[in-house]
C-alpha cells in the first residue's frame, strides 16, 4: 500500500474561505523532447502540439485544516 502526503498551505484573510473539497487533476506527464545547447531563458517552452485529450485521474480532496495562524501582523 502507499500512502502519499501533500501539503497545502493557504493564505487567505478569512478562513472560512478555505473550501473544504478541492479536486486535484494529474494528467500523464507530456514527452520528453531531446536536450538542446539553448540557455532555458532564450529556448523558451518546447512542447508538441496535443493531438488527443490527455488521459490522467481526477481526485476528490477533503481538506483537514490542522493549523490556523495569524500572520496580518506581517
Amino acid at each position: 500500500m502507499m500512502v502519499t502526503a501533500m501539503k497545502l498551505i493557504p493564505f487567505l484573510r478569512d478562513p472560512c474561505e478555505i473550501p473544504k473539497e478541492v479536486y486535484l487533476t494529474v494528467t500523464e506527464p507530456d514527452r520528453e523532447l531531446p536536450p538542446t545547447n539553448i540557455p532555458l531563458p532564450l529556448a523558451g517552452a518546447q512542447h508538441d502540439e496535443p493531438t488527443d485529450p490527455k488521459k490522467g485521474h481526477v481526485y476528490n480532496l477533503r481538506n483537514h485544516i490542522e493549523v490556523v495562524e495569524d500572520l496580518s501582523f506581517i
